[in-house]
């Protein structure tokens, strides 16, 4: 009984020092820039002056993490299909690090608010 005990208690420390993640990481660093970046006139450069239509996508394993903003509608299929997407480099379901993490979901408001507003757009501009 002693001995199932010492084996527990090794599997609950190994587990706890295996939860914790680093505070940052190398693969932080292709997600950085969202820390500065300004999806209105990002918006404006990709959609209104490069005529860029893409939805932006995210690595997701659903509709609604894959484009963030966007219902899985058929009118929303369709304009996916007529525009297309571009996904977000360094986006994963892979945390390794807390900084990644709340890199990753400043990453997915950012995509949130920029295919809100090319919905938007694409609506006023049929």
């Amino acid at each position: 009984m002693q001995r199932v005990a010492v084996i527990a208690f090794l599997a609950v420390v190994s587990c706890q020092r295996s939860a914790k993640i680093p505070d940052t990481c190398a693969e932080a660093d292709p997600i950085r820039w969202v820390e500065h970046a300004n999806v209105q006139q990002d918006f404006r450069q990709r959609v209104e002056r490069d005529h860029d239509m893409r939805f932006l996508s995210i690595f997701g394993l659903s509709f609604s993490s894959e484009f963030p903003g966007l219902q899985d509608t058929p009118e929303v299929q369709r304009l996916l299909q007529q525009y297309g997407s571009r996904r977000i480099e360094g986006t994963t379901d892979q945390i390794s690090c807390n900084e990644q993490n709340l890199l990753l979901e400043q990453v997915f408001h950012y995509a949130m608010r920029y295919n809100s507003m090319l919905l938007g757009y694409l609506e006023c501009h049929k």
